[in-house]
């Protein structure tokens, strides 16, 4: 599993923001994203659970 892991230095030090990416959902769904759209997608959904605790923890 580990060789499929992505270095994400490596794609911010050579900008392969575009580089396309298909992998497979857990419901076995076939998807295609560029690297960008799938480290936005990463930084956003943190926040969103982020925003869970806060509401949970009522801080």
């Amino acid at each position: 599993m580990r060789e499929h892991h992505l270095n994400v230095e490596t794609i911010l030090e050579n900008g392969e923001f575009d580089k396309l990416v298909t992998y497979q959902t857990s419901t076995g769904k076939s998807c295609t994203h560029s690297l960008g759209d799938i480290l936005v997608h990463l930084a956003l959904h943190g926040e969103h659970h982020r925003g869970q605790i806060i509401n949970v923890s009522g801080t």
